[in-house]
């Protein structure tokens, strides 16, 4: 946490330059300020943002050779969430996935920020992803980073519903998931993002 208190710092020390120069500053100098100020907490997202995908891929790749998609697709609906909680690894960041195209509905889009993100995201590729840094209201700040599917073996899950989805398959996520979204998917395709919640510090 201790670079995400630098960051803030420079936040105010940002806002109080802007404050004490004409008195007025426009919203995109206020705007150019928070861009630049935003370097520790893209390095720490990315940092959390890649051991996330690492853990999960690990976990998931375990559960795939246990006992194929379904038992994988069970294993995601129960142990997911918490195997990011323990990434995050502290009460002041929430460490989440978001997509348009979700699995589980806790994944939608909900913030005009979340919104926003995706929109940005959604036309970008393996080779030119990037990560966006969004204040919020409350005075926290919210990193996200581009997820792609990037192995074939994404698709037994997520891919299309007739040539790489076997019924069982089909049938445990029609059970689990009434309301999914996140299949027809082809390698390299943008799936959602990492969203990474920053508290601000008391």
């Amino acid at each position: 946490m201790r670079s995400i208190y630098v960051v803030f710092g420079l936040l105010m020390i940002s806002s109080m330059i802007m404050q004490c120069t004409d008195g007025v500053s426009s919203s995109r100098d206020k705007e150019s300020a928070l861009t630049i100020d935003t370097s520790a907490v893209i390095a720490q997202g990315n940092e959390l943002a890649t051991r996330a995908q690492s853990t999960l891929l690990a976990n998931v790749s375990k559960a795939m050779q246990e006992g194929g998609p379904v038992h994988t697709i069970q294993f995601c609906n129960t142990a997911a969430m918490s195997i990011l909680d323990s990434v995050a690894g502290d009460s002041n960041i929430s460490l989440g996935r978001i997509s348009d195209r979700y699995r589980n509905p806790l994944d939608a889009p909900t913030t005009a920020n979340d919104k926003t993100a995706i929109e940005a995201l959604k036309n970008t590729t393996p080779t030119s992803s990037t990560s966006i840094v969004l204040g919020e209201k409350d005075g926290s700040v919210t990193y996200y980073k581009p997820i792609f599917i990037g192995m074939p073996t994404c698709l037994k899950c997520h891919g299309d519903p007739e040539s790489d989805l076997s019924n069982d398959t089909r049938d445990i996520l029609t059970s689990l998931y009434p309301q999914d979204r996140a299949t027809g998917y082809k390698m390299g395709e943008f799936r959602g993002a990492w969203k990474i919640n920053f508290l601000k510090p008391e």
